[in-house]
């Protein structure tokens, strides 16, 4: 399977994006973007691509994602009509090329940036409340927030 590149146009003019999806099934093809990116899947269940990877998703998961990392969900429409549903956060990598992140108090961080270059899958319900209220507050307060 061939990715697309995928340009955010909105990131040009801040360093995250916000995006609340709701679909009868996830539409974006195979696809890779220079920006990082969280998903966290609200509704839904199907197959995951990252990379060389295909896995099963479901409701309940929180992945991150690496720059240029290849990758998509893939559902079929619900008999029943339901939705799939996910809150993605799309940031981009120069938030990491300060000196920021070369101080020791920000070492796991970094390496959990670098471990995001084959994507990371977490089990994220316990962060469900967190994540949501992210999605209702004002940018600057959500960039505090995450």
């Amino acid at each position: 399977m061939k990715a697309f590149y995928e340009h955010i146009d909105s990131i040009e003019k801040q360093l995250f994006v916000f995006r609340n999806i709701n679909l009868t099934f996830f539409d974006a093809p195979f696809h890779y973007h220079p920006e990082f990116e969280l998903t966290y899947i609200i509704e839904g269940e199907g197959i995951r691509y990252v990379g060389m990877k295909m896995e099963e998703f479901r409701a309940g998961e929180l992945v991150l994602l690496g720059s240029n990392l290849p990758h998509c969900w893939l559902n079929r429409p619900q008999p029943d009509g339901s939705n799939v549903a996910a809150n993605v956060i799309q940031f981009s990598p120069k938030i990491f090329e300060s000196s920021f992140f070369q101080l020791l108090e920000f070492e796991d961080l970094k390496q959990l940036f670098l471990l995001a270059q084959e994507g990371l899958v977490f089990d994220g319900h316990i962060l469900e409340p967190r994540l949501q209220a992210l999605f209702e507050q004002p940018p600057a307060k959500r960039i505090l927030s995450l």
